[in-house]
């Protein structure tokens, strides 16, 4: 119901007289009288006895004054509610994304960002992209930003930043370093430097081993993935990593393609029952600006 119609209605109840009600409503005489004309036609009942541009309630009429009231009460409520919820979803927003994104996002984003949206509470989490995917999904996350080698769930939307592909990582040196690709299957003698069980890293890297049908042998285990390089560079071993990282040429490693090739986009997600606020939005803007120059 066009709820425009019930104030009009109310206005000419109060008034008692439908020129004046047309000038309260700031709307032409004749036009109101149309618009309580086509009301009385669609309840089927008269609203008001007339008398030249006199009006008063009939029984019909006194019933619906009182739900109108309600109604327009009950519009109000409603749209106060969805102004708070609009509000609300204004005033933060949730990020979860792998370790080394975070690192990005805390050193070469976030200062702009919070400086265009001061208000904004900005909270930030690392998980691997399950649980991301888990968190999007459960209303526990705004934004998730993570490697996907699948499509999303059908609930979610994302957006890729840049993808990403992985290959052995190898000190300079190292007799697999000149290959111009390997096979996971000739890597059995190799000593594996993986991510920490459950990290965002060992995900990645479980997914390629379970595709291949290939058991490392793992070496040791670490947190951050700097420090996997800085031990591949050292010959401590090799590892699963992206390709083209400035960490390369820091610690002194190499990158040889994987035979089968393995990728992995980098995906900005969000729900689609639960739209970016600007906040989000501008977010995105700035991580595609940001890694447009290493797309693959």
């Amino acid at each position: 119901m066009n709820t425009k119609v019930l104030e009009y209605f109310i206005a000419a109840a109060e008034e008692q007289n439908i020129s004046r009600a047309a000038e309260r409503c700031f709307i032409s005489q004749p036009a109101l009288s149309q618009h309580i004309k086509e009301l009385e036609k669609q309840l089927g009942v008269p609203l008001f006895t007339r008398t030249g541009h006199s009006v008063a309630l009939t029984d019909f009429g006194r019933v619906y004054l009182n739900n109108a009231h309600a109604i327009l009460r009950t519009e109000q409520q409603t749209l106060d509610k969805i102004k708070a919820l609009r509000e609300s979803l204004q005033s933060h927003l949730r990020i979860i994304t792998t370790e080394r994104m975070k690192s990005i996002l805390e050193h070469s984003i976030f200062p702009e960002l919070k400086s265009q949206h001061p208000s904004v509470t900005i909270s930030l989490l690392t998980g691997t992209a399950d649980t991301s995917i888990t968190s999007l999904l459960q209303d526990t996350a705004d934004v998730g930003i993570l490697e996907a080698a699948e499509e999303l769930p059908p609930e979610l939307i994302g957006v890729c930043l840049i993808r990403q592909e992985y290959a052995l990582a190898v000190p300079f040196g190292h007799p697999l370093a000149p290959l111009p690709s390997i096979s996971l299957s000739d890597c059995q003698e190799e000593s594996f430097i993986l991510g920490s069980p459950w990290s965002d890293l060992d995900s990645s890297q479980q997914k390629i081993f379970a595709s291949c049908r290939f058991s490392p042998k793992i070496l040791y285990r670490a947190d951050k993935l700097r420090t996997i390089a800085r031990l591949v560079g050292k010959g401590t071993g090799v590892s699963l990593l992206p390709a083209g990282l400035p960490e390369e040429a820091q610690f002194g490693y190499c990158s040889v393609p994987l035979n089968p090739s393995w990728k992995f986009d980098i995906v900005f997600a969000f729900s689609k029952a639960h739209p970016l606020n600007d906040c989000g939005k501008d977010l995105l803007t700035m991580l595609r600006k940001f890694l447009s120059p290493k797309r693959a």
